[in-house]
């Protein structure tokens, strides 16, 4: 899919991402995690949240996936370095190698913007896709979009259950309102470095 080949990867830190997504500080979003909960970052790219989460908090379970085989020299290092209770896998976030109901909190950060500038019924399947993989009831997904969007929103599994349409479509909508703006930004900012190397006598 055009999404899967052309999406920069994305580069945050822990804290950069939990102020993203409402937190005050990297110490505030671990803090906010439930006692043993099982994690999910999708489309993780070289984000170091899970890590350092994982480091500050031995009791959960956090796992990032990204389909991009390029990231993979990094993967690698990060698992190498990082605690038992983290792994990095290759995965699409339309075919998770997990069973239903197997996490108590997903995140996904700048994901959707990318597959709604292609297709935004593909972006609400793939909320879809993740709000299946929350444990029923207590299960929070939780996604932020472009800078240029409106931020960070979150449904629980159990808001999910009862309109999985709505809330597909609202979290969609929430995440990827900067869409266009942000792809032209990226579009210009790739034009001007092209031209440092083809500047005009």
């Amino acid at each position: 899919m055009f999404f899967t080949r052309t999406a920069p990867t994305t580069a945050r830190t822990a804290e950069e991402l939990s102020r993203a997504y409402g937190y005050e500080s990297h110490d505030h979003f671990s803090r906010s995690l439930p006692v043993g909960a099982t994690v999910l970052d999708v489309a993780a790219g070289k984000s170091t949240l899970g890590l350092r989460t994982a480091e500050k908090r031995p009791d959960i379970r956090w796992w990032n996936i990204d389909v991009r085989r390029g990231l993979f020299n990094f993967a690698g290092r990060q698992q190498r370095r990082g605690p038992d209770n983290f792994q990095y896998l290759q995965a699409n976030v339309f075919d998770m190698p997990f069973v239903d109901g197997s996490f108590d909190r997903i995140y996904s950060s700048f994901l959707l913007p990318h597959i709604a500038i292609d297709s935004v019924p593909e972006a609400e399947r793939a909320v879809g896709n993740m709000a299946r993989m929350l444990t029923p009831e207590t299960g929070i997904l939780s996604v932020c979009g472009f800078e240029g969007g409106k931020g960070y929103t979150s449904a629980t599994a159990a808001e999910y259950a009862a309109d999985p349409e709505a809330v597909a479509s609202a979290v969609v909508e929430s995440t990827s309102a900067g869409r266009t703006a942000e792809f032209i930004t990226i579009t210009n900012n790739f034009i001007r470095y092209l031209l440092q190397f083809h500047r005009l006598p």
